[in-house]
């Protein structure tokens, strides 16, 4: 017997995340008014953490519900592939009934089975997401775990790379509704069969009472046939720029001068200041909001009022550095974007730094085209770097504001980053995300959800791109 479905269409994951999280939040008020909780069990990925973010925002009865998880990778406590690692970043210190799968023990079957003694007799609400192959949970194509009839939980084999714990058929089947998540073009396929009961994927095998899918406009229409409009970042992605040593030598001279003596009351020393340390906790944040970050990193006292001082510092160091020359375009970068303007693609620039115009106006591009004195500056055809936006990446702000000066359709965008900050962003937004791995993060990129992460930008397929897809040569 197939399910049926209520389909429910946003025009890109942001919209689709806050009404979603809507939805949830409707359903949990009336739970509570009427039984007096709410009971329910969620997946992880990109879109789901958007959404119960944006319910954490919410005041709602939070003490009257209790969440547990449909699926788990087999992952040490704090991991950052574990989903419990996010659920409990999100919603802090809320009291919330929070029941995790216990996936760390050495008996997996054991634990399997005290997990399915813990669930309720019915889920109010069940979240699903949907994988291009017609996965849901951790139901995987060719799993032995589909044919798992007599137990609520069951452990699976390996699936990129960890095995997983998750709530079965006959578990899902108490759910009072399911909720589905599902976003980008690359679930079209998949979702098209889930709408016309196509039993021959996993997904499609879930019963439920009432079914309502979440779906974002790639994922209901499928890929476009054109890019409108290419957007990057600027720093790691087109100049190695000097901005990690700017910050790195900045905070250095301020605690050899003037913070001198808050040294010993900071976690700070020059060596602990390193590239990794840079790209998670300053790159992609405005200059003041990347100072703060950085001192409340190290644990510098009152850090709120000296991240002034020290964003100056560093500023007086990068103007140094650039005017200095003190930096490199990749060469890679530039034959990229020079490739995407004979594909037609409009380009822009959407870096948080107030300095990226500089840094663009002294990468000459004399050795790439006939035409002399033209600067990587004057390829863009728009350019919202530096903005003073009331939000930074991860939210996808910089990113819908350079597709709207372009102008184009976000869902028509790609976005190249270098950081998973970058890369949730452009999710966040709706667009495609091309990820280059310039410090060999590829696992970090791709977790983060890029659509294709490669090592240099000279992989990727420019016939590919004229067709309005994101591929490797060898596979373009």
């Amino acid at each position: 017997m197939s399910t049926e479905h209520t389909l429910i269409t946003e025009p890109d994951t942001s919209s689709l995340a806050a009404r979603a999280a809507g939805f949830v939040a409707d359903r949990i008020r009336a739970a509570v008014a009427a039984d007096g909780t709410f009971t329910c069990s969620v997946s992880g990925g990109q879109t789901p953490w958007l959404m119960l973010a944006e319910l954490a925002r919410q005041d709602l009865p939070w003490s009257s519900v209790e969440i547990y998880q449909v699926d788990e990778r087999v992952a040490a406590d704090g991991d950052p592939v574990r989903n419990l690692t996010h659920l409990r970043q999100i919603l802090g210190s809320r009291p919330v009934t929070l029941v995790p799968m216990p996936v760390t023990g050495p008996d997996l079957e054991a634990a399997a089975a005290a997990y399915a003694s813990r669930l309720p007799a019915r889920f109010d609400l069940v979240h699903l997401g949907l994988g291009a192959d017609g996965h849901t949970a951790s139901l995987v194509p060719g799993d032995p775990v589909l044919e798992v009839t007599d137990r609520l939980v069951a452990v699976t084999g390996p699936y990129q790379g960890h095995r997983r714990m998750t709530l079965t058929y006959p578990a899902l089947a108490r759910a009072e509704e399911i909720l589905w998540l599902v976003t980008g073009a690359s679930k079209h396929d998949a979702l098209a069969r889930l709408l016309a009961g196509d039993q021959s994927i996993p997904a499609a095998r879930v019963q439920a009472r009432r079914s309502v899918i979440f779906a974002d406009a790639p994922a209901v229409h499928g890929p476009q046939p054109t890019f409108q409009g290419a957007i990057f970042d600027v720093d790691g992605v087109l100049v190695d720029s000097p901005h990690y040593r700017a910050w790195r030598e900045a905070l250095q001279e301020l605690m050899d001068t003037e913070w001198a003596d808050l040294r010993g009351q900071t976690s700070y020393s020059p060596e602990r200041f390193t590239q990794a340390v840079y790209q998670q906790v300053v790159a992609g944040k405005p200059r003041l909001a990347g100072a703060l970050a950085a001192l409340e990193y190290f644990g510098v006292p009152d850090a709120g009022r000296r991240a002034e001082r020290y964003a100056a510092v560093k500023q007086e160091h990068l103007v140094k550095l650039i005017e200095a020359g003190d930096f490199t375009a990749f060469p890679d970068a530039i034959r990229f974007v020079l490739a995407v303007k004979a594909a037609g693609i409009p380009i822009a620039a959407a870096s948080s730094s107030k300095n990226a115009d500089l840094l663009l106006r002294q990468v000459p591009l004399d050795t790439y085209v006939a035409e002399k004195g033209l600067t990587l500056l004057d390829l863009l055809d728009a350019d919202v770097s530096g903005r003073d936006l009331p939000r930074g990446k991860p939210d996808p702000m910089i990113f819908l504001v350079a597709a709207e000066e372009l102008p184009a359709t976000p869902a028509r965008c790609f976005v190249v980053e270098d950081a998973a900050v970058g890369v949730r962003a452009a999710k966040a937004g709706g667009m495609a995300a091309l990820a280059v791995a310039r410090l060999g993060d590829e696992q970090a990129l791709a977790d983060a959800g890029a659509d294709l992460v490669v090592r240099t930008l000279d992989e990727v397929s420019r016939p590919a791109l004229a067709q309005g897809r994101l591929a490797r040569k060898t596979e373009g």
